[in-house]
C-alpha cells in the first residue's frame, strides 16, 4: 500500500464554494487552507471531488492537500 500526496491550488473570486477533482479509488482526506481572514472547511469529499467552503465570500487561493492510501 503506497501512499498519495496531492497538492493544489484553489482559486475564488467573490465566492464562499469551490469544487477540486481529483481521481481516487478510495474516499481521501482533503485539508484545505487561505492565508487571509478566513475560515476554510472541507463540506464533503467522494473519490473525484471535493467541495471547499469558506466562512465568507473570499477572493485569493486556497492551497488544499488530498491524501490517501492506494
Amino acid at each position: 500500500m503506497a501512499l498519495f500526496i496531492e497538492e493544489g491550488k484553489l482559486t475564488l473570486s467573490s465566492t464562499d464554494t469551490g469544487t477540486i477533482t481529483f481521481s481516487r479509488s478510495t474516499v481521501p482526506k482533503v485539508v484545505a487552507m487561505a492565508i487571509g481572514d478566513v475560515n476554510v472547511y472541507v463540506e464533503s469529499v467522494s473519490t473525484s471531488t471535493s467541495v471547499i467552503r469558506t466562512s465568507a465570500i473570499f477572493s485569493g487561493d486556497i492551497h488544499y492537500h488530498v491524501i490517501n492510501n492506494e
